[in-house]
């Protein structure tokens, strides 16, 4: 992460001023489950307003 960090800053002085700014970006992970991959599927395939219907209803299963 340091070095794409780095390169952003050295290649766009727009990114290096916002990266300065607000500091790098922080990625944090979480051991994957079912739930996460799920709803990812649904969001994948639909859109907005029907992708929370629907996996409201699958989650409520």
């Amino acid at each position: 992460m340091k070095r794409a960090i780095t390169h952003l800053k050295k290649a766009d002085p727009v990114l290096r001023a916002i990266i300065e700014r607000v500091g790098p970006c922080k990625m944090e992970y979480s051991p994957p489950e079912f739930h996460s991959l799920a709803e990812a599927i649904v969001y994948q395939q639909l859109n907005g307003k029907a992708a929370v219907t629907i996996f409201k209803r699958f989650t409520d299963l």
